[in-house]
């Protein structure tokens, strides 16, 4: 699968996620659980170096405003001396009182559709599945999505990176 294939489907499975979680109309905020809005800051390069084997430098690369000012989405790629795009991490905030399960159905559906086989991944988050070249995770506090660029070998060091960026959330 190319990268120009990935960013593709990353862009569509952002998209079918809706719109980010906004306050209640009566101006009461609702408690929103604790987390960086930073996917570089959560995983920093240091450290998918070490997971990956080799040095990676990180640049965020999208970062969308949410309703209190942390970042309903971020995403951070990161870069070897050889693959401007070894690996990538998006953070989407999950709307209020949206399961799981819920959230996980336009990502995994746009994957079916798309002829990729998905594979579920037990262990991480309250629901994962691997597809592709791309690693869901899905928690009560949002989406996390680590783009590897091969499918073959990479949910090993994908799942290492989840469980990383999880362990500090």
């Amino acid at each position: 699968m190319s990268i120009r294939h990935s960013a593709a489907l990353l862009l569509l499975a952002v998209a079918c996620g809706g719109e980010a979680p906004r306050p209640p109309a009566d101006g009461n905020q609702p408690p929103q659980p604790p987390q960086s809005s930073d996917a570089c800051a959560i995983l920093p390069a240091d450290q998918v170096t070490a997971i990956v084997g080799q040095p990676v430098r990180d640049s965020l690369a999208l970062s969308m405003p949410g309703g209190d000012g942390a970042a309903a989405l971020s995403q951070c790629n990161y870069a070897t001396e050889a693959n401007p795009a070894a690996v990538s991490l998006m953070v989407r905030r999950g709307a209020e009182g949206q399961a799981a399960l819920a959230a996980s159905q336009g990502p995994r559906q746009t994957l079916v559709e798309s002829g990729i086989p998905v594979e579920d991944v037990p262990g991480l988050g309250d629901l994962a599945f691997w597809g592709g070249n791309q690693l869901h995770v899905f928690t009560d506090a949002g989406w996390y999505l680590i783009v590897t660029p091969e499918p073959a070998g990479g949910l090993l060091q994908a799942r290492a990176l989840a469980e990383e960026a999880l362990g500090k959330l």
